[in-house]
């Protein structure tokens, strides 16, 4: 049977992409933007004339995705905009994060070599003139300025340091201070060891949690600002996924030649059968059952890869 692009319900007239967004639906001061899909978009706390332009660019999202979600990105960081669903699934992360986290930094010989308190070990407390030099230089410090700082002339500086005229007043001071610098450089190594012991953690717990890549990127678990490009390409991806049920609604009996994709994340907890699926294109009519197992992370979309070639280009 030929595709028919005039009828409104076929779901390849991509300039009304109507299965997905519906109306927007008031609740109490945010807007539901889909209310008619399995993972609608809540908007939180912002006006009507937002909450329509946040709607369009998610429309607009199937013909010009990078565009759109650039656009809805500068949105999220200009006026600020929250959606309940990336907050709520940011608290169920947290939740299911921090547990298995502590288990890990609890079994992790590494973290505890990292975190473990020792009496602090100073640098030799003799240090020669080149000892000194070489501290100032790795701190970007200049015998100039130590002159500046330290109150001794500079010609009196460099004299003592090539061993001309040799100042104990001079020395005891440089010393003093190479010592401070060599104290902060050891601080900030053991900083930098104990982050990188911290992150690789936080990313096996993300792992063990089940934390989509994207959500990972998107989304501050443990700490900082979301960032708004990645939030934004979270939201458009929520907003497309559909269930059967629509499916069957949208093509009931596969005569648009409709093709459909379980996407999810790729990692470590995604299973073979999974795998296997999301690497096929399904009619509406084959189309597996989503979930697809019990604690399954896969949505269904529609398939618009190579979809001009399939019907001959947009209206």
């Amino acid at each position: 049977m030929p595709l028919d692009n005039t009828k409104p319900r076929n779901p390849y007239v991509l300039d009304a992409p109507r299965i997905y967004t519906g109306q927007i639906v008031r609740a109490g001061n945010d807007w539901i933007l889909n209310p008619v899909s399995t993972a609608p978009i809540t908007l939180l706390d912002a006006s009507f004339d937002t909450a329509k332009e946040v709607k369009r660019l998610l429309e607009q999202s199937h013909k010009a995705f990078k565009d759109s979600v650039r656009e809805l990105a500068a949105l999220i960081e200009t006026q600020g905009l929250t959606f309940k669903e990336l907050r709520h699934t940011l608290e169920a992360y947290r939740l299911r994060c921090f547990p298995i986290l502590e288990k890990l930094k609890s079994e992790s010989q590494e973290y505890r070599e990292a975190f473990v308190e020792r009496p602090a070990t100073a640098p030799s407390e003799t240090m020669t003139h080149d000892d000194i030099r070489e501290a100032f230089h790795d701190s970007r410090y200049s015998l100039k300025q130590f002159a500046l700082d330290s109150g001794f002339s500079h010609s009196t500086v460099i004299s003592h340091f090539r061993g001309k005229n040799p100042s104990p007043a001079i020395q005891q001071a440089a010393q003093k201070l190479a010592l401070q610098f060599r104290h902060a450089q050891l601080r900030e190594q053991r900083d930098e060891q104990r982050l990188e012991v911290l992150l690789d953690l936080r990313c096996r717990a993300e792992e063990l949690a089940g934390v989509p890549p994207t959500a990972a990127e998107a989304l501050p678990i443990w700490e900082g600002e979301p960032q708004p490009a990645a939030i934004a390409t979270e939201v458009v991806h929520r907003f497309r996924a559909v269930d059967l049920h629509q499916i069957r609604t949208i093509d009931p009996d596969g005569s648009y030649g409709t093709r459909w994709k379980l996407h999810g994340p790729i990692d470590n907890l995604t299973c073979v059968e999974c795998r296997e699926l999301m690497a096929r294109a399904f009619s509406s009519k084959e189309i597996p059952e989503c979930p697809v197992h019990p604690g399954c992370r896969c949505t269904i979309l529609l398939d618009i890869s190579g979809l001009e070639e399939r019907i001959g280009g947009p209206e």
